[in-house]
């Protein structure tokens, strides 16, 4: 209830301030239209005040209106110039995210490619060192072309090419730098613990009877990605 008292004597006294102010204004347009006891305080014959008040004043008013509206319209310039920078800072973002994605993606689907070689019972590094140490030295090139045939050795070949696929998502993919540092170390860390070995041995036979020559420059061409084969 005192909450409301006093909300009403506030809408009152509103009110009544409210009627007082046309009263006051009614009332100086009556006093100063009348004669004055002191004629330079008359205004009863100035009736073109009014209109010089205007004229001087309307071209100051309609160039404060102007720059008001040039303000608002600079003000909006710069919102949709931040709304826009953050848009695309957002996309760029998602650009990144995406591509660290599709890389991570890819080097799982390496692991799991290797891990399905098979050869002589043997599964993953297991079954590629077994292909590998069947090589013998003494083997001429078409001896060493019929062991290409069997099918672990394009399966093989297949993770060469899919790792150089990687290495050059990785490295022309935009992407953040320390991401870009991170895959590639992931990478490398990988090839050397997983296909280094075996690729060496099998490099070395591919260069000395001159095969494969596309395969042998995709491997030597690994160092350039901060690679040692």
């Amino acid at each position: 209830m005192k909450k409301k008292k006093e909300k009403r004597g506030f809408n009152y006294k509103n009110y009544i301030g409210f009627i007082v102010f046309i009263g006051i204004l009614f009332a100086s347009i009556y006093i100063f239209t009348k004669p004055a006891f002191i004629s330079g305080f008359d205004l009863s014959n100035k009736g073109a005040i009014g209109d010089t008040i205007g004229g001087i004043t309307a071209p100051i008013i309609n160039l404060l209106g102007a720059v008001l509206v040039y303000m608002s319209f600079q003000a909006q310039i710069n919102a949709n110039k931040i709304q826009s920078d953050l848009l695309k800072t957002e996309v760029e973002n998602q650009r990144y995210d995406r591509n660290f994605s599709v890389t991570i993606d890819l080097i799982n689907s390496l692991k799991e490619d290797f891990k399905s070689l098979y050869f002589n019972n043997n599964q993953g590094l297991f079954a590629i060192n077994s292909y590998v140490n069947g090589i013998n030295e003494n083997w001429d090139k078409d001896q060493f072309r019929s062991y290409m045939r069997k099918p672990i050795y394009n399966e093989w070949k297949f993770l060469i090419f899919e790792l150089d696929l990687i290495l050059n998502h990785v490295t022309s993919s935009e992407l953040r730098e320390d991401e870009k540092e991170k895959l590639k170390e992931i990478t490398k860390v990988y090839y050397i613990t997983s296909l280094k070995l075996t690729t060496k041995v099998l490099l070395k036979y591919l260069e000395k009877f001159s095969l494969e020559n596309k395969l042998t420059n995709t491997i030597n061409g690994f160092p350039n990605y901060n690679f040692i084969t």
